[in-house]
């Protein structure tokens, strides 16, 4: 189940070009108010992130409802094994296609919870963590990455992974990503948080980005 806070824009249909806790983690429903955030939880996952309140949230049946035409089948296949995705758009009025796009002039995002099946715990690595979504070394070997900030992630709940962010070429311009990805320490489930926009956008809006990232917390289950 997906719970909101919604101080604005309630969550709408759209589509997702896509390649986006317990409780409310002790924030409550009133930490909503007047605080010009808006919190989304889910109660399946253990996660919990928040937003600005005049963004808007896309819930996973508009996500899987877009299918880009440059979506591979094993990303359309990724996506729909996936146990939970919430996107958001700053953009007004929102699309996801304004998704990590050339010339998006507002941040967008994704949360995505994906449970790795028997076969992939057998070889998954931080290595294919860190590729999940987009294929950060072999475009950097290309040339069409550019790594700005790439940082090992041990948390002390046992969750691993990297914080990555960086310019990825499209078109004639660059779009920046900031990318969190966890696995837990049982290597059974991949926790993802990506945000971007243009470079220009990304630049003009570093500091409310940085507190969205932030805010995107995962709890251990309860045995």
């Amino acid at each position: 189940m997906t719970e909101a806070c919604l101080l604005g824009p309630r969550p709408g249909p759209t589509r997702l070009a896509l390649g986006a806790l317990a409780g409310m983690l002790g924030l409550g429903l009133a930490g909503c108010a007047g605080s010009g955030f808006q919190y989304v939880s889910s109660s399946e996952t253990n996660t919990v992130f928040k937003v600005p309140d005049d963004w808007t949230l896309f819930n996973e049946d508009a996500v899987f409802e877009f299918r880009p035409p440059d979506l591979s089948p094993q990303q359309e296949a990724a996506n729909r094994a996936s146990q939970w995705i919430m996107a958001f758009d700053g953009a007004e009025p929102p699309s996801l296609e304004h998704l990590f796009a050339q010339n998006s002039e507002q941040p967008a995002g994704y949360a995505k919870v994906r449970v790795l099946s028997d076969e992939e715990r057998d070889t998954y690595s931080l290595r294919s963590l860190r590729n999940e979504e987009f294929e950060i070394d072999r475009l950097v070997k290309e040339q069409r990455i550019e790594l700005i900030s790439d940082d090992d992630l041990a948390l002390e709940n046992g969750f691993a992974g990297s914080r990555v962010v960086f310019n990825v070429r499209q078109g004639g311009g660059f779009v920046t990503v900031n990318q969190t990805a966890l696995v837990d320490s049982e290597t059974r489930v991949l926790y993802l948080f990506l945000i971007g926009c243009d470079a220009d956008c990304y630049a003009d809006n570093k500091e409310v980005i940085s507190e969205v990232v932030s805010s995107w917390n995962i709890k251990e289950p309860t045995t």
